[in-house]
């Protein structure tokens, strides 16, 4: 109803909670992303930017990317197209 009405939502990518969307691998361990934001694209298809935070000393820094591509008909698809947007601002 948020989305419909024009109005933000917020959904985080990861976590501990749900099943397994996809994962990306990183120098240290993966990153398991959940499918709830991926589902909400897919059947909505709003605009999904990526916001990722990182700490510097006692402060924490949050950038917001640009959105990942719009959604293709095919899920296999349009995971692999998310999979290739998404570990350049991970990395970073």
């Amino acid at each position: 109803q948020r989305l419909h009405s024009g109005r933000t939502v917020y959904l985080a990518g990861d976590g501990i909670h749900g099943s397994e969307a996809f994962r990306i691998a990183l120098p240290v361990v993966p990153l398991i992303l959940r499918p709830g934001w991926f589902i909400l694209r897919r059947t909505t298809r709003a605009t999904t930017l990526p916001i990722l935070s990182h700490r510097e000393g006692r402060r924490v820094v949050v950038t917001l990317h640009e959105p990942l591509p719009v959604p293709v008909e095919s899920a296999a698809a349009d995971v692999v197209a998310c999979r290739a947007h998404l570990p350049p601002l991970v990395e970073d």
